[in-house]
């Protein structure tokens, strides 16, 4: 296992999931609780409704235990969250390994000196900013959401982590969309649970 993840980190990044880390009961249960709605938020979109996880908390739980076990030994300073499911995973990981949460949030939600950085997503563009005083030079720290599609949401939230003079170690999900035409590549590894 620490020679893939060794090899992962050297190349560009993965995506999809690693089946050995994740036990496949954790796997089955999250995939039969994802409720999917059509056309939602706009026509030819597909949504994956994630509220019937967080409505289990026996489940729940063990997807915050799974990744604190993942990172517990990882040299990270922090847990970078996205706006807004991503905060429901991180904060509680951020707890579980003892380690500062940073909100990156939607534009317009932040008070203060903030770094920005824009994206495109399925259905449309998008702007995120965090504060200029989050990290520090040397941080390194995990990104952290609930799916991962194209991965233009990732890539500006790790334009601001590098433009703050920290690094990202690994982008985590709880879901990757197999299902577009192209994905983003990244210099670190992404870790996701469950492919849908």
């Amino acid at each position: 296992m620490k020679k893939i993840f060794l090899m992962l980190m050297l190349g560009t990044a993965l995506y999809g999931t690693l089946e050995a880390a994740c036990p496949n009961n954790i796997q089955e249960k999250i995939k039969s609780k994802i409720v999917r709605y059509m056309d939602f938020p706009k026509a030819g979109i597909a949504f994956d409704d994630i509220s019937p996880i967080l409505e289990d908390p026996e489940l729940f739980g063990a997807i915050i235990d799974h990744l604190a076990m993942r990172y517990e030994e990882a040299d990270i300073n922090a847990v970078a969250a996205l706006d807004a499911r991503g905060f429901i995973f991180g904060s509680a990981l951020a707890y579980k390994l003892r380690l500062p949460l940073v909100m990156i949030r939607k534009q317009g939600k932040l008070p203060g000196k903030l770094y920005t950085a824009s994206y495109k997503k399925l259905y449309g563009e998008d702007s995120f900013v965090m504060r200029q005083d989050a990290l520090k030079a040397g941080d390194k720290v995990i990104i952290i959401d609930d799916f991962i599609s194209t991965g233009g949401s990732l890539n500006a939230a790790a334009e601001l982590v590098i433009t703050s003079g920290a690094s990202v170690y690994e982008g985590v999900f709880l879901l990757n969309n197999t299902d577009v035409p192209e994905k983003i590549n990244f210099s670190f590894p992404i870790y996701s649970m469950v492919d849908l």
